[in-house]
């Protein structure tokens, strides 16, 4: 329920809205919604979709299913902001012709063959790079390689 105050809230705010905290929560969910709110930039995206590498074709697929994404971040420990490793998208597999315990370091783009931008990109830069190089998506990095966002070419179409 609280997620989707978020989101609703964040919405509102993109269009100059205004929106409500109520009081019957804790003082620490109020501060955390006003958080996640004020730390949201438009068009920059924190993944919801994150596997390690241990992961398998199957928790490719069951994360798929779960969450709708076909892009998913690799980090070191599964974490939206671990450091990245690679990316399984829709084209990297075919069930039709793979094991469903094939590990995910098997067919994933490894991080050497993405091209990824950094924290101060904006989001005009971040479209120019996606267009430019045809891409889907843009991780966003910082200085360690963790996984900051994901831009998506969709995202862009929107804003």
């Amino acid at each position: 329920r609280q997620r989707q105050m978020c989101i609703r809230d964040r919405a509102l705010a993109q269009q100059g809205g205004l929106s409500f905290i109520y009081g019957s929560q804790s003082v620490e969910d109020q501060a955390a919604m006003v958080g996640r709110v004020k730390d949201h930039k438009a068009g920059f995206v924190r993944s919801d979709s994150n596997l390690p590498p241990t992961a398998t074709l199957r928790d490719v697929v069951a994360l798929k299913e779960k969450r709708g994404h076909t892009t998913m971040p690799i980090t070191e420990d599964g974490r939206s902001q671990g450091k990245l490793l690679g990316i399984v998208t829709g084209r990297d597999y075919r069930l039709s012709r793979m094991n469903l315990d094939e590990p995910v370091t098997n067919f994933m783009t490894p991080r050497e063959k993405l091209i990824v931008a950094s924290a101060e990109t904006s989001l005009k830069e971040a479209n120019d790079i996606i267009w430019d190089n045809k891409l889907n998506s843009l991780p966003i990095v910082d200085g360690e390689d963790n996984l900051l966002y994901m831009v998506f070419r969709l995202s862009l179409i929107h804003i």
